[in-house]
């Protein structure tokens, strides 16, 4: 995976970053510790996912490669035996070998466009998937931003009714 694919994360990383930095002061050192184990965590977790996601886009684009070579070699094979008969053939012969040929380059076409979609669905399954994992993580790391700043009021409050 390259950096380029890493960027939102580290975006998002960067924002979550400067809530912890606005948020710290209140915060216990155990606190702060906590928030930053459960932030990495996140972000692993969330790359791992993308990464497995990006691997199965990967499978589909190599299995339509595969089925596109497939269909070359078979045309291949057929174009030599058309070209052998071709020497061999009276004029109705070559008619029907031309008539084979618009059929395997109907073939081809079919073929290439498979493997065009593959890498379409690809492109929008990998925009989709970040999308979806940003707003996922958005969500975890408020939640628990929440939890703690509940978390840090009631500390406050029950050191407020110690001090009375």
């Amino acid at each position: 995976m390259s950096n380029d694919d890493d960027e939102p994360f580290e975006n998002l990383m960067k924002e979550i970053d400067k809530l912890f930095e606005e948020a710290a002061p209140k915060m216990n050192e155990n606190q702060q510790e906590k928030l930053k184990s459960v932030q990495r965590s996140i972000l692993k977790v969330s790359i791992d996912e993308n990464r497995k996601l990006q691997k199965e886009a990967d499978k589909e684009i190599a299995t339509a490669a595969t089925r596109q070579d497939a269909v070359f070699n078979e045309e291949m094979e057929e174009i030599e035996k058309f070209l052998s008969d071709i020497r061999n053939a009276d004029k109705l012969q070559l008619v029907e070998l031309k008539l084979d040929q618009m059929h395997l380059r109907r073939r081809h076409a079919v073929a290439t466009k498979l493997l065009n979609e593959a890498i379409v669905k690809r492109a929008k399954m990998s925009l989709i998937n970040e999308s979806l994992i940003k707003r996922k993580q958005e969500k975890e790391d408020i939640a628990k931003l929440e939890r703690d700043l509940l978390e840090h009021r009631l500390q406050t409050r029950i050191i407020l009714k110690l001090k009375l």
